[in-house]
């Protein structure tokens, strides 16, 4: 081989490997259309996060506890599309299926953020109220949902994961608030909405178009639920939550806040990874990730694993050998663990 055709081999080979390594940042480096849930194994203990004031100390050599479980949740990569199959627990959802109607990721994320605030003060009422304290919650504005293509709404700048707390000047805590406000409005009126973004306030003008069903009656174009307010607490509570967010943690605050206080020490040296949303009346609702969560409580040592009805099928095909109990309210919640043995 002369020097000339050596030179222009190696030449040719730097350029593949050059191309050869483009591809691969590009591929590991792209956004897809999917998003990826993989399991977090080092779920946090549930009273490294909550706070609860006259709280019962854990023992330094007790290791139970309440295990707070979450996912891991991107939107993934290219690659990462092609080798989930690979990673065990790994699980590629499209994005219609993951964000809201109508809307982004910053508008999942406003979501979130309501989300695992509501739950947060609902857990803490029907934790003091299982301990016999009085709490209060009531309906405190409308939660946007989903905002439709075209809408009124949509073009006068109404996001998912807005509050609705007044339609010209009238005050809506309540579906039947929002839906009284709108009535005797027709197409072509124009309304002023003021709604909570993000902790700002903000006031929107929208101009209303006959709804599909009833042509005469003005029409905003967003899917909508009441969003819940805790009165004043007998104890004071804080769960500090950083950049978390949804409601599947509200089971496992309402217990851990209640162990907090209750003298009979819940978990005794046992360790119990929860899931499930929490309702006023006490019952616990389904969530989404259930075989990332019971992959990262079985890695996290647990004891028990309590998940929503719904969700137990997938929970036990994915714990190996960790005991897994479907609850349906908090009070059963609360009798499964209490059929522990205490920990050796």
């Amino acid at each position: 081989m002369t020097d000339r055709i050596r030179t222009r081999a190696i030449v040719l080979i730097g350029a593949g490997l050059a191309l050869i390594a483009a591809v691969v940042w590009w591929v590991a480096t792209t956004p897809s259309d999917s998003f990826v849930l993989l399991p977090e194994r080092d779920p946090l203990v549930a009273d490294k996060v909550v706070r609860v004031a006259g709280e019962q100390k854990r023992a330094a050599d007790d290791d139970g506890g309440i295990l707070y479980l979450a996912v891991v949740f991107h939107r993934a990569s290219l690659a990462e599309t092609w080798l989930a199959d690979f990673e065990r627990g790994a699980t590629v959802l499209p994005a219609h299926a993951v964000l809201p109607a109508g809307g982004n990721e910053e508008d999942e994320r406003r979501i979130n953020r309501l989300e695992i605030d509501q739950s947060k003060q609902v857990a803490a009422a029907i934790a003091l109220r299982a301990l016999g304290k009085k709490v209060e919650i009531e309906q405190d504005g409308v939660r946007v949902d989903e905002v439709e293509k075209d809408s009124p709404a949509r073009r006068a700048g109404m996001r998912p994961g807005m509050v609705v707390k007044q339609v010209a000047g009238t005050r809506t805590a309540t579906l039947r608030q929002l839906r009284a406000a709108l009535a005797g409005k027709g197409p072509g009126d124009t309304v002023t909405v003021t709604v909570r973004d993000a902790g700002r306030t903000r006031e929107l003008r929208v101009s209303l178009i006959g709804r599909p069903d009833e042509p005469k009656r003005g029409y905003l174009g967003v899917l909508a639920r009441p969003l819940l307010r805790v009165g004043k607490l007998p104890v004071k509570v804080t769960i500090p939550t950083g950049g978390l967010g949804g409601p599947s943690a509200g089971l496992a605050f309402a217990l851990e806040i209640y162990d907090s206080l209750d003298k009979r020490e819940l978990t005794r040296g046992r360790r119990v990874a929860v899931t499930g949303t929490i309702e006023p009346d006490g019952t616990v609702g389904e969530i989404g990730g259930v075989k990332q969560k019971a992959i990262g409580a079985q890695a996290a040592g647990a004891d028990l694993m309590l998940v929503p009805d719904g969700n137990a099928a997938e929970a036990r095909e994915n714990a190996d050998d960790m005991p897994v109990v479907a609850v349906s309210t908090f009070a059963e919640a609360l009798a499964a663990i209490r059929r522990l043995p205490r920990a050796a």
